[in-house]
Order: C-alpha cells, then sequence, then structure tokens
C-alpha cells in the first residue's frame, strides 16, 4: 500500500510517465484487439461493451489511432488529473485480526472499519 500510494503521488509530479511505459501500454491496449475480435465471444463481448456504452459504430475502427495518437505529454496530464494530490481511499478486505495492526502503522490515513454492508464497527 505504501509503494502504491509512493507511485500514485509522484504522477504529474516526480515521477512522470516515461516513453516505454506509454509504448507499453499502447501495445497492452491495441494489439490483443485482432485475436479479442477472432472468436465468437470475443466479438460478443466488445459488441456489447459498444452497444452498453453507446459507442458509435467505428469505435474499435478507429481505436488503435486514436491510441496512438496520445503523446506523452497528453498521458502525464491525465494521468496527473486522474491521479495526482487526490487523496487515496483503500478498501481492504481480509482478517481483521491479521492485518489491522500492520495498515494502521503504514500512517496512511483515518482507518474506518465496515462490516460485509458497508456499516461501521465500533
Amino acid at each position: 500500500m505504501r509503494e502504491m500510494a509512493a507511485l500514485l503521488s509522484g504522477i504529474g509530479k516526480n515521477r512522470p510517465i516515461e516513453a516505454a511505459e506509454l509504448a507499453s501500454a499502447r501495445d497492452n491496449l491495441t494489439l490483443g484487439l485482432g485475436s479479442d475480435w477472432s472468436t465468437s465471444a470475443g466479438i460478443a463481448s466488445y459488441l456489447l461493451d459498444q452497444t452498453a456504452d453507446h459507442l458509435p459504430g467505428d469505435y474499435y475502427t478507429r481505436y488503435p489511432a486514436v491510441i496512438a495518437g496520445v503523446s506523452l505529454e497528453a498521458a502525464n496530464g491525465a494521468a496527473a488529473g486522474i491521479a495526482g494530490d487526490r487523496p487515496l481511499v483503500w478498501l481492504v478486505i481480509g482478517d481483521r485480526s491479521k492485518i489491522e495492526a500492520s495498515i494502521r502503522a503504514l500512517g496512511l490515513g483515518e482507518v474506518r472499519i465496515v462490516d460485509a454492508d458497508g456499516n461501521p464497527v465500533r
């Protein structure tokens, strides 16, 4: 949790996205599209997403070019807007007796204990 908090707080400040990271993200987002569309289940999944999200008919045709056109500056600006200087909220699920003390020791902020329905536990 501490490492993730440090990484996220560095976005937009002292730890911008690097060109190699952006290239890897582009590849992850686009290179699998062909194989995803090679099965009936893959096609159905994309068509369901397209319908549910009200995407235009040519969305997936244009998608690789749009992703390729994202500049390093735009990616860093978007990342800073999403993650930079925003408070983090952690949802940690586990055996309270085994994890609570370690989580509190991190000093990342207030710890609230809730039950399975989201009600505060006193």
